[in-house]
């Protein structure tokens, strides 16, 4: 790894997280509605 292709690492790095992080906050938010409307809907799990 050389020295000048740290900071193009780095903000590669910095670009994937941010990905990773909306994505990950598209996620909570989708399990955090399935788990409400479960919560809403009790007995519906089994039919």
């Amino acid at each position: 790894m050389s020295g000048t292709q740290f900071p193009a690492d780095v903000d590669a790095m910095s670009d994937d997280t941010v990905a990773w992080m909306n994505l990950e906050d598209g996620l909570a938010t989708k399990i955090g509605f399935a788990a409400q409307d479960a919560a809403a809907r009790p007995s519906g799990r089994g039919r």
